[in-house]
């Protein structure tokens, strides 16, 4: 293993602090109201710290959009492994998106981005890579699954999208009324799509 030098040391740490910070100021003020100021001054840094790791507040959120997919990857492939039963699987690694994407209060901030992003070509071709990353990420999930092995990449892409689809929509009408948005609905949902779709193969 490479030792790491001081300087790279505290430039991972000012890394972390400054993504730890964004997250707090993105969830008290949302996207579009945070400012980098108040991110690097929430992070104890300057401005000029900010920019030595990230060109824009865009490319910060970005980001914030792979950790939260590779933490994502991590925890849900935990979930697959130790669960035999294929139904309790999907069940508990559907409940496991939902509240991941719940935590930070990170889904009104993701659809305000994905907001600003239509606005900006450049930024909008960035978030449709991000978007089939998770894509990818679901199809891997399905295709651990028995029922799912044999499948094409093409079909269980199309299935991984529609679930994915399934998921923004519960979140958004969460975010707009937590009342009507029942998570235990939207994975019973997601059971009976994979259960239809298996039955169609």
């Amino acid at each position: 293993m490479e030792k790491r030098n001081k300087h790279q040391i505290k430039r991972e740490l000012s890394f972390e602090k400054l993504m730890e910070a964004s997250l707090k100021i993105f969830a008290e003020k949302g996207y579009d109201k945070a400012s980098i100021d108040d991110i690097a001054k929430e992070a104890g840094y300057t401005k000029g710290t900010f920019y030595l790791h990230f060109s824009s507040k865009e490319e910060l959120f970005l980001k914030l959009m792979d950790n939260r997919l590779e933490s994502f990857k991590r925890q849900y492939f935990e979930v697959f492994s130790y669960v035999e039963d294929i139904e309790e699987s999907l069940r508990r690694g559907v409940a496991l998106f939902i509240e991941l994407t719940k935590k930070d209060n990170w889904a009104p901030i993701y659809f305000e981005f994905c907001v600003n992003s239509m606005r900006n070509p450049v930024i909008k071709k960035q978030m449709i890579v991000h978007y089939h990353s998770w894509i990818d990420m679901v199809t891997s999930v399905l295709k651990q699954l028995d029922p799912f092995k044999e499948c094409e990449d093409t079909q269980l892409k199309e299935l991984a999208a529609l679930i994915i689809a399934i998921i923004d929509g519960y979140h958004l009408q969460y975010s707009i009324d937590p009342s009507i948005a029942d998570q235990n609905r939207i994975i019973q949902v997601i059971i009976q799509l994979l259960s239809s779709f298996k039955s169609g193969i």
